[in-house]
């Protein structure tokens, strides 16, 4: 892809949309730095004081929905999933592509089924102020939300993967959407 087009590509929508994932990936990140210092204090109380601190797992397993929700659509992005190509690399450019293709799209079609079905959940337990009670009370009605939310992105990850095996399938290098820390695109095959 030509810089002029490679520019385009990374201004449009779906460069925005890139950007967005990235910035969630970033929110993961800072979360997964949130919950390492959660437990390291739990594990110096507990040394230190013999008891550890009220709500730590409570809060942990709230932190893993939002860590894990927020970074998926930017592994997809990026190609980070583990992915396997023992069938598509059989296969001609064009035949595997189309694989590819059908296997993403199913796959984005079930994630936005789940997408559909989460939110409906995330709402009622946010009406409802869900928590979890443990040693002290945490709310878990964010976490529902957000996990919607992240199925979505990859979801829309998975279309557009899918749309750049799409335009590979002659065997060309570059796609529309590649950015400059691209790794490539996940097989689903």
């Amino acid at each position: 892809m030509t810089p002029p087009a490679a520019a385009r590509a990374a201004s449009g929508p779906r460069g925005t949309f890139d950007q967005v994932t990235r910035w969630f990936s970033w929110a993961a990140g800072g979360l997964a730095l949130a919950l390492m210092l959660l437990i390291v204090a739990e594990v110096g109380v507990r040394a230190v004081v013999g008891r550890s601190l009220s709500g730590t797992i409570e809060l942990s397993e709230v932190l893993l929905v939002f860590i894990v929700a927020l970074g998926i659509g930017n592994a997809q992005r990026t190609g980070a999933h583990v992915n396997t190509d023992l069938l598509t690399s059989r296969l001609t450019p064009h035949t595997g592509a189309v694989v590819r293709v059908a296997g993403l799209t199913v796959a984005a079609g079930f994630l936005l089924w789940t997408t559909w079905v989460s939110a409906t959940r995330g709402w009622e337990a946010m009406l409802v102020g869900e928590a979890r009670f443990g040693i002290s009370e945490v709310p878990v009605w964010p976490a529902r939300l957000v996990l919607p939310l992240g199925l979505l992105v990859l979801s829309v990850q998975c279309l557009l993967t899918a749309r750049d095996a799409w335009g590979r399938r002659h065997g060309s290098a570059g796609t529309a959407g590649e950015g400059p820390d691209d790794r490539g695109s996940s097989d689903v095959s």
